[in-house]
């Protein structure tokens, strides 16, 4: 957990690299940053990515990410 990290900005190439689309492609994404769940009031959240990251995982494909801030 890291305070105060966006996610979408900071995993933005991540899922530019992994699924071959352009920024804006990934940006215009519609389930891409819809919250799933909220912790401690808001304190911790669990966001989506792109769809499209769904789809490599559905296929088989191993998708690990690790983020240093």
């Amino acid at each position: 957990m890291v305070k105060n990290a966006d996610p979408l900005d900071d995993l933005l190439p991540a899922e530019i690299h992994l699924t071959g689309r352009t920024a804006a492609e990934v940006e215009a994404d519609p389930r891409r940053g819809q919250l799933v769940q909220e912790f401690h009031d808001g304190e911790l959240v669990l966001l989506s990515l792109s769809d499209e990251l769904s789809v490599l995982a559905r296929r088989g494909e191993r998708l690990y990410c690790w983020i240093s801030l």
